[in-house]
C-alpha cells in the first residue's frame, strides 16, 4: 500500500522545502546497484516535495577514468560529481587512495556547501563515509541518516578471513592477513561511534540491523527498509534476441547478473561447472564482473564448457536479460549474512524467476527461499549437492515454472519498492521536521 507521506514543508515558511544530500561514491547512469537504487529512490522523493541533491564521485564504476560533468540534472535530480583520483580496482593501493581523495573532497563539500538545515543521507561507498560525515557534523550540525549497504569494516574482516586467503600462503603471508585483520578491527570503534551521531541508521536486511545493535548503535536508532527492484518490465522481443545473441540453445539456463565479489562463493559453483558433461543441456551464464567472476573467466573462457561471459547491461534492457536464464543462483556466505545482502535477490523476483542460493540453510535468505518455495538453497561448498540438484531440475522443467510463478507474486507483494520508498519518504519527514 502506499503512504500518505505529509510534505516536510509543512514547519518552513513560504512553502521552502528543507534539502536531502545523498552521498554515495557512485550515481546514475553507472550500472552498480547502488546508484541505480539511490537513483529510483531520489525519483519517488522528488514526488514526495523534498529538495533532493545527490553528491558522489566523478569516476566510473567500471572504467574509473570516465570522466562525467562536476554537475548535471539527471532524471530532474541535481547531482555534483567530486574530483577524486581514478586509479580504479585493480590496484589495493590505488583504490585506497581513490577513497581518501574523495573522504578530502566530500568533506570540503560538507563544509562549504551544507547548511544546518540540511539533512544529509550518506551511504557506506566509499567506505567508512559516515566518519568523515560525522566528523563534519562537529562543525556544523546538519542532520544525518547512515543508510548501510554493507558493514565495514567487517565484510572486509570477513574477506580476509576466507580459507581461500589463507590456502597455500607461506607463514609471511599469514603474517601480514593477521596484521590487515587487526588494522581493519580497531577501525570499528570509529565506525559505531559515527553511527550514534545520526538520526538514524537504515540497515537493509534484519541480520544487519541485529548486528548494528549488537554494537551498541541503539535500538530505537536502527530500522530495517530492504533495498528493492530497479529494472524496468521485461520485452519479449528483446529476451528473444539476447538469448540469441548469447548462443544459449540449453534446455536448462543458470544466470548469475552483477557483481561477483570477494564476499560471494564462487567455489562451489566452479567445481558444479567442472562436471557440466554428466548434465547435458546445462548452460551457465555470467553477466556483470568482480574478483570471483574475473577466476572463473580465467578457468573456462576458451575451454569446451557450456559456460559465457558477458559485461553488464544497461539498465533498460537488465529486465529483458534477466528473463533470460531459467534459474538464477546467487551466493551469500554465512560468515556475510550480517554485513551485506544481495540485492539481486530482488531483481530476480521481478522478473519471476526461481532462485538458487549458495549459502546457509537456516540464513534469513535461505529460510525465506524455502519457506515461499520460489527456490533452492545450497550449502556452501556441498557441490555434490548442486551436481545432483541440477539433474533433477534439468529432469523436471515443471518445477521451475512454479516457483517462477510464486516468485513474481512475491515480488508484487512485498519489494515493489513503492512500500520501502514510501518508507524512507516518511523517516524523512520525520528527520526533516524534527518529529521523531
Amino acid at each position: 500500500p502506499t503512504l500518505e507521506i505529509p510534505s516536510p514543508s509543512n514547519k518552513l515558511p513560504h512553502g521552502m522545502k528543507r534539502t536531502v544530500y545523498f552521498f554515495n561514491r557512485f550515481y546514475r547512469p553507472d550500472p552498480c546497484a547502488t546508484a541505480q537504487i539511490l537513483g529510483s529512490l531520489c525519483d519517488r522523493l522528488e514526488r514526495a516535495a523534498f529538495q533532493v541533491k545527490v553528491v558522489c564521485g566523478s569516476a566510473g564504476y567500471l572504467e574509473a577514468r570516465v570522466r562525467r560533468p562536476q554537475t548535471e540534472v539527471v532524471d530532474g535530480v541535481p547531482v555534483i560529481r567530486l574530483r577524486s583520483t581514478a586509479f580504479g580496482r585493480q590496484s589495493p593501493i590505488g583504490r585506497l587512495l581513490d577513497y581518501a581523495s574523495l573522504h578530502v573532497s566530500m568533506a570540503v563539500f560538507l563544509l562549504r556547501q551544507v547548511k544546518t538545515a540540511d539533512v544529509v543521507v550518506v551511504t557506506t561507498d566509499p567506505p567508512l563515509i559516515g566518519v568523515t560525515v560525522a566528523l563534519a557534523r562537529l562543525f556544523k550540525p546538519f542532520k544525518v541518516v547512515s543508510w548501510c549497504q554493507d558493514v565495514f569494516p567487517e565484510i572486509a574482516m570477513a574477506a580476509v578471513t576466507a580459507a581461500d586467503h589463507w590456502e597455500g600462503r607461506r607463514p609471511v603471508g599469514r603474517l601480514a592477513l593477521g596484521a590487515v585483520c587487526r588494522g581493519l578491527s580497531g577501525l570499528r570503534g570509529w565506525r559505531d561511534w559515527s553511527l550514534r551521531q545520526a538520526e538514524a541508521v537504515v540497515a537493509i536486511s534484519d541480520p544487519m540491523a541485529a548486528a548494528l545493535r549488537h554494537r551498541g548503535v541503539g535500538d530505537a536508532r536502527v530500522r530495517v527498509i530492504e533495498n528493492w527492484a530497479v529494472q524496468s518490465e521485461a520485452e519479449a522481443s528483446t529476451v528473444a534476441t539476447l538469448r540469441r545473441h548469447w548462443g544459449l540453445t540449453g534446455n536448462l539456463v543458470l544466470g548469475h547478473f552483477g557483481n561477483l565479489g570477494r564476499g560471494h562463493d564462487f567455489r562451489t559453483v566452479l567445481r558444479a561447472i567442472e562436471a557440466w558433461v554428466d548434465v547435458p543441456g546445462v548452460e551457465w551464464v555470467f553477466v556483470g564482473g568482480g574478483h570471483g567472476g574475473e577466476i572463473l573467466r580465467s578457468r573456462f573462457e576458451g575451454s569446451e564448457a557450456p559456460v559465457r561471459f558477458f559485461p553488464y547491461l544497461p539498465l533498460e534492457i537488465l529486465g529483458s536479460g534477466l528473463q533470460v536464464p531459467d534459474l538464477h543462483w546467487l551466493s551469500l556466505r554465512p560468515a556475510m549474512e550480517a554485513h551485506l545482502f544481495p540485492s539481486k535477490f530482488y531483481g530476480i523476483l521481478k522478473a519471476g524467476k526461481p532462485v538458487l542460493l549458495i549459502g546457509g540453510l537456516d540464513s534469513a535468505l535461505g529460510r525465506l527461499i524455502q519457506t515461499e518455495e520460489i527456490g533452492f538453497v545450497v550449502e556452501e561448498g556441498d557441490s555434490d549437492r548442486l551436481h545432483a540438484l541440477l539433474r533433477a531440475v534439468a529432469a523436471d522443467p515443471g518445477t521451475l515454472a512454479r516457483m517462477a510463478e510464486r516468485s513474481r507474486a512475491l515480488y508484487e507483494r512485498a519489494y515493489s519498492g513503492e512500500r520501502q520508498q514510501d518508507q524512507w519518504a516518511t523517516l524523512l519527514t520525520k528527520v526533516t521536521t524534527g518529529s521523531g
